[in-house]
């Protein structure tokens, strides 16, 4: 019933990781029939079993972890996930069918296909807090959009996110560019969100986008 009349969801920021918890994000993330992305505590509840990252409906899963969190859900030191980013996130998105956004200057995107894309905006000043939770919402809403469209192949999906993670990526630019890198805060690339959408155009994302 929470999820009844959706089009796409979000879970993870501020849940906790109550064992109880932690049970009913495997249970929502196994059940959900509408994309789903996933964040913070909900990534943390996979810690150990990632063999329930699985969605009963095959219904899309989009993961965004920051490096730690990849850590922690692939069991590979923070060493090795710096220096191998691309290949992890390749390998990942592979075995388990999810697109992964693993967060960081310049944010990847892999598909659970195989590409793997690197989005060519960002600034050191988006390390703050909030800017995943910014991220999780451009998102789910991009995907919320694309199902009520009632397009919601691979392709489409795809699309949505790699739209979302470089929406999210230029209004941090053009907030950074109003109030300076150092004193960014996730409410200013909220108030930035409408002028790069307006920025977008679908020659955009399929000539600059992505390299």
């Amino acid at each position: 019933q929470l999820l009844e009349g959706k089009n796409a969801a979000a879970l993870g920021p501020g849940l906790g990781q109550e064992s109880e918890t932690v049970d009913f994000v495997h249970q929502i993330v196994q059940k959900i029939n509408i994309p789903l992305v996933l964040d913070a505590d909900a990534l943390n509840s996979f810690q150990n079993s990632i063999g329930k990252l699985t969605n009963d409906h095959k219904q899309p899963l989009i993961v965004t972890p920051h490096p730690g969190e990849f850590s922690r859900l692939t069991g590979q030191p923070m060493k090795k996930i710096l220096s191998h980013k691309v290949e992890l996130a390749r390998e990942f998105a592979r075995e388990t069918g999810v697109w992964v956004v693993l967060k960081s200057f310049r944010t990847l995107v892999a598909e659970p296909n195989g590409p793997v894309f690197a989005c060519p905006l960002g600034n050191p000043g988006m390390a703050t807090a909030g800017m995943g939770d910014v991220l999780t919402g451009v998102l789910t809403a991009l995907l919320g959009m694309a199902a009520a469209r009632k397009t919601t192949s691979t392709t489409d999906i795809s699309r949505a996110v790699l739209s979302g993670v470089y929406l999210h990526s230029l209004a941090g630019e053009l907030a950074a560019a109003k109030v300076g890198p150092e004193a960014l805060k996730a409410g200013d690339v909220t108030a930035s969100l409408g002028l790069a959408y307006q920025d977008l155009s679908d020659k955009t994302l399929n000539t600059r986008v992505y390299r």
